[in-house]
């Protein structure tokens, strides 16, 4: 198989890509079809494996420049999904074929696994995971922009777990009261502890280097959310407690 690399800019397929990827079909194994307008580069149903930094791909040819940009667009558009493992995939004519084979990363733990019975539940969970499905549209019917950036753009936004995912229980995990809507510079920060927030709703920040970096940004450093729930002031006490670098 042959290494190849992701595209280091969104390619102009990702729009064909973002809307007919449905996530809740690929989770479950199913095939995926996606139309492009214009036609490229065919390729037979061939075998990716989606990796941290590059993917892997069944292709004979010498030159790797021939290798279908379709196919290495959805590649990258998996990586950017935070999606890991194999994937049958093919081209012809304009049309796309992924289907997963075998997942990596993304499958849920076996303790969650034997806990969830319904199919469409398990979508759910691993659909959160990585920030998306009905977790990231809660997210939305409650805000709609970064709290620190105004950032209001779907495509720059992740759905951030408060409490992280791995130690969060089945409920916590789809609850859109554990989380908020972050820039991803900003979701880093608070991801790692760098940053928090406090009940008040304002912003807590682990040191001067952090500080430093924030007003580089050009962030607010006394901007403060309003209307914090209980169940909100909750989850952000474990995330003090427990990821904020103090």
């Amino acid at each position: 198989m042959r290494k190849i690399n992701y595209n280091k800019r969104n390619s102009k397929f990702y729009d064909a890509l973002e809307s007919q990827i449905d996530l809740s079909v690929l989770l479950i194994g199913d095939l995926l079809k996606v139309k492009f307008n214009d036609r490229g580069y065919a390729l037979k149903e061939s075998v990716i494996v989606i990796e941290d930094n590059w993917f892997l791909c069944e292709f004979s040819g010498s030159d790797i420049t021939r290798f279908p940009s379709r196919i290495k667009a959805l590649a990258s558009y998996l990586n950017s999904l935070e999606l890991r493992g194999e994937f049958i995939v093919s081209h012809e004519d304009g049309l796309c074929t992924v289907q997963l084979l075998k997942a990596h990363e993304l499958n849920l733990d076996a303790e969650v696994q034997a806990s969830v019975t319904e199919s469409t539940e398990r979508i759910a969970l691993a659909s959160s995971r990585i920030g998306q499905g009905r977790y990231r549209k809660s997210l939305f019917k409650n805000s709609s922009s970064c709290p620190f950036t105004g950032t209001t753009d779907p495509r720059f936004l992740i759905a951030s777990h408060i409490k992280p995912w791995r130690v969060s229980t089945n409920q916590e995990r789809l609850d859109p009261e554990n989380g908020f809507l972050l820039a991803p510079h900003i979701d880093a920060l608070f991801d790692k502890g760098y940053i928090s927030v406090a009940d008040t709703g304002e912003l807590m920040i682990s040191s001067a280097e952090i500080e430093a970096q924030l007003v580089q940004w050009r962030v607010d450093l006394k901007v403060k959310i309003s209307g914090l729930s209980d169940s909100k002031k909750a989850y952000l006490a474990y995330h003090r407690e427990v990821i904020f670098i103090q």
